[in-house]
């Protein structure tokens, strides 16, 4: 279950390291248990009958309780899951998180209401806790945000109780009414380098309330004497950026979500199988003509697994920067994904989706024809496009996302090249001038040019120096996508 504790967890109690204990470590195989079978009176057929439960109660009542809590903490260092399952956004800031000014603020007012001190602020809010011991800054916040009605009657009545005595002084029944302040704890991790903010996403914790933290963190970190409310927004991915991290990850795709363009429906998810290719199939073929990708669901390694542990935890990632996990893992799961997601934003010039940017000019180009028209254009340079990339890459050898991926890469590859000048062939290392370049019904050249004429403003590109550069990317081997926008920025000195 999804808690509101996640980074500020401190420690477990035996019946949590209990739990966190998979019951297929309680065998004979499991060399601290057997070395206690005589001391627990077990034979290797008694632990595969009993269950987990059992056995630990046997272990309870067997040993005395250092020896048993000893026990119980040495198959959990050595076998348990550590951490929680998160739910965090993600927000952007829109100015410059200076550590030191956020370290120095957040020790000032710890244990102090802060929402009269800073102006982002609407709700009462204590910092309660903060941890500045590594390269990012953890915040506890309470909040009594929300207040919630109680409503008692004659059975059930209002209890006040003494809290020294814990006796009940007074009762309350159905004539009274109290509205009670609910404690919520929000927990935030700032990576002041790289500007990006998480924030508790528990579904009790209000939209505004996670704003209202973010912009804090912002305003908090603030350097010089400038007021002020903190300014972030959410993050937000497109489905290249989606896709990248995907790749970067090593993740194994199991579903999809888009945000579409079909009479009366305006999203749609699927979810397939563990390895299987979920973009080959009819349905999310239909979705891909007619939206963007908005969400993917896709199984990693968990952080504690060795490599002979097929232990997966499940991410997944929105559009919106928000990120969940389906499975308790420790916190450094959250700053890989993260600092993933800050590299990624560094490409951000190489990463607009293909169909967005036939778009673009698409409109133009079409006006005053009908809709279908457009669209078949739209599908066409796709499947153009699509074909170019299989044709070098190979469809058996390629996952359909990464060659998805490249799809988008190569047009903006080619676009920056259109943009900032095409050089010749010959002026440029391990560039050929080839006599053929894949084509698929012209369409592979349509778009460059509608695209330089119509968003570029540049009426004459040469597309058959474009294309020996196009071959020259393609005919590549690539160990990662992030390779062929590293090398295309060196080799041709681009602009990120």
């Amino acid at each position: 279950m999804t808690t509101d504790q996640f980074l500020f967890r401190d420690g477990y109690s035996i019946e949590e390291k209990i739990r966190r204990i998979p019951t297929s470590n309680i065998s004979p195989e499991t060399p601290e248990i057997n070395c206690r079978l005589d001391k627990l009176d077990l034979s290797e057929g008694d632990l595969r009958r009993i269950g987990k439960n059992d056995f630990f109660e046997e272990a309870e009542e067997k040993f005395d309780t250092a020896e048993y809590r000893r026990f119980v903490s040495t198959l959990f260092d050595t076998y348990g899951t550590e951490g929680d399952k998160f739910n965090m956004q993600l927000f952007v800031s829109q100015e410059t998180i200076s550590y030191d000014e956020l370290s120095r603020r957040s020790a000032r007012y710890l244990d102090e209401r802060i929402d009269d001190v800073f102006d982002s602020l609407a709700e009462p809010i204590v910092l309660t806790d903060t941890d500045t011991d590594t390269e990012s800054i953890d915040l506890q916040f309470r909040t009594t945000a929300r207040l919630e009605d109680i409503n008692p009657d004659e059975k059930i009545p209002i209890q006040i109780i003494d809290t020294n005595s814990g006796k009940t002084v007074e009762q309350y029944g159905e004539n009274y009414k109290i509205k009670a302040p609910a404690r919520y704890r929000v927990e935030s991790r700032v990576y002041s380098d790289t500007g990006l903010i998480a924030v508790s996403n528990y579904s009790k914790i209000a939209d505004g309330l996670k704003s209202d933290i973010a912009n804090t963190v912002a305003e908090m970190g603030r350097k010089g004497a400038t007021s002020g409310v903190g300014e972030t927004s959410l993050l937000d991915l497109n489905e290249t950026e989606l896709l990248f991290l995907l790749q970067e990850m090593e993740g194994e795709i199991s579903g999809l979500g888009y945000t579409i363009e079909i009479a009366g429906v305006d999203t749609a998810d699927y979810t397939g199988q563990h390895d299987e290719d979920i973009f080959d199939t009819e349905l999310v073929r239909a979705a891909d003509d007619a939206g963007q990708i908005r969400k993917v669901k896709f199984y990693v390694d968990h952080p504690r697994a060795d490599a002979d542990d097929e232990r997966d935890v499940m991410l997944r990632i929105f559009d919106d920067g928000h990120l969940t996990t389906s499975k308790p893992v420790p916190a450094k799961l959250l700053d890989v994904i993260v600092y993933e997601i800050h590299t990624i934003r560094s490409y951000k010039e190489f990463l607009t989706p293909f169909v967005e940017l036939v778009r673009s000019y698409a409109g133009e180009k079409f006006r005053g024809r009908s809709s279908t028209m457009l669209n078949s254009h739209v599908g066409d340079t796709n499947r153009a496009f699509d074909t170019l990339i299989e044709t070098y890459f190979g469809s058996d050898e390629t996952p359909t996302e990464e060659l998805r991926l490249y799809k988008s890469m190569i047009a903006n590859i080619g676009i920056k090249l259109c943009d900032e000048g095409i050089p010749k062939a010959e002026d440029v290392d391990g560039v050929d001038d080839i006599s053929h370049f894949y084509e698929y019904d012209g369409k592979i050249e349509e778009f460059f040019r509608d695209y330089s004429i119509r968003v570029l403003d540049e009426p004459d590109i040469n597309f058959d120096e474009l294309s020996n550069h196009l071959d020259h990317l393609l005919n590549q081997s690539w160990e990662s996508p992030a390779d062929i926008i590293e090398y295309s920025i060196q080799q041709y000195d681009l602009t990120r």
